[in-house]
């Protein structure tokens, strides 16, 4: 199989390349999917299955607010599964169909689709949660408590925590859609370089003492270790937000594979390799790096 056009992953039938398996460090533990992971693809599946026949009812009794209920629900439940599936699985020898050296450098960018499916989850939540807000809202000024106080709290309780999940899924919305939306890591002739939003940190090749495998929060990471906190330079970005990045930005360089769509080790041994090897990083803007890829060429 011939890759097309520089930088594509695909070949001349369209198939996407794949790259041989390199070896997995015993540091992440077990190449398996997260448990908390897969337990929430389970719970979104059963509350997809449960709200369809509750939809269905809804228009067969012609309740209009039942039916938008099952809607949005259904639609939240279908979009988180479709968000978290390709997620469960943690080994991975196709490449990315951008896969390519060129520009600056080898670029790992993260899928749009990606975000378009968070940002449509954000929203399906967003939907769901007013149409729950209507529905309590409707029975708590109804007065029809005849006395329960217990009952008017909890649905207090329930308005103001779904108005407050508003509030955090539309910000969540804004920084997703909007704003800069670069996200990526590249491995370019002088070094590594990380953007995340208005984040940006980049090491030179000379002073990263080594890439090393990590687990966070359950997910295969790798770590980029400089010989100092004082080698990862760091742009925060101008605008609102500024204070709040500076106190939350670290100066480490961790780069969550998985979100980049390649396997964990292959970015481990990319990093390692080229930084051991100043004579083939020019291989980083060009084809070079992909046939050395797909050869599995990264561990000498």
């Amino acid at each position: 199989m011939t890759l097309g056009e520089k930088g594509s992953g695909l070949s001349d039938a369209g198939a996407v390349a794949v790259a041989p398996l390199l070896p997995w460090p015993d540091a992440w533990g077990r190449a398996r999917p997260r448990p908390v992971m897969v337990a929430a693809v389970v719970f979104f599946g059963v509350v997809f299955l449960v709200f369809v026949p509750f939809t269905v009812d809804a228009v067969r009794s012609g309740n209009g607010v039942r039916v938008l209920y099952g809607v949005v629900a259904a639609l939240a439940a279908a979009t988180f599964v479709a968000m978290a599936l390709p997620q469960l699985r943690v080994r991975r020898p196709q490449l990315p169909r951008d896969f390519g050296g060129g520009g600056s450098g080898l670029r790992l960018s993260l899928g749009r689709y990606r975000r378009l499916i968070l940002a449509a989850w954000f929203v399906a939540g967003i939907a769901f949660l007013v149409v729950r807000v209507v529905l309590v809202a409707g029975h708590l000024f109804a007065f029809d408590y005849d006395g329960r106080t217990g009952r008017i709290a909890l649905d207090v309780v329930q308005l103001v925590v779904a108005l407050a999940a508003i509030g955090v899924l539309g910000f969540l919305v804004m920084l997703t859609v909007g704003g800069r939306r670069a996200n990526y890591v590249e491995l370019g002739t002088v070094g590594v370089v990380r953007v995340a939003g208005a984040i940006t940190k980049s090491v030179a090749w000379e002073d990263i003492a080594g890439a090393s495998p990590l687990v966070v929060n359950e997910v295969a990471v790798v770590r980029i270790v400089p010989v100092s906190e004082a080698a990862v330079r760091i742009d925060i970005g101008d605008g609102r937000g500024r204070r709040w990045r500076r106190l939350q930005v670290r100066p480490q360089m961790e780069l969550p594979a998985a979100v980049f769509g390649v396997d964990p080790a292959l970015l481990l041994y990319l990093v390692d390799f080229y930084g051991r090897h100043p004579e083939a990083r020019h291989e980083l803007v060009s084809d070079g790096v992909v046939d050395r890829v797909r050869r599995g060429d990264l561990l000498g």
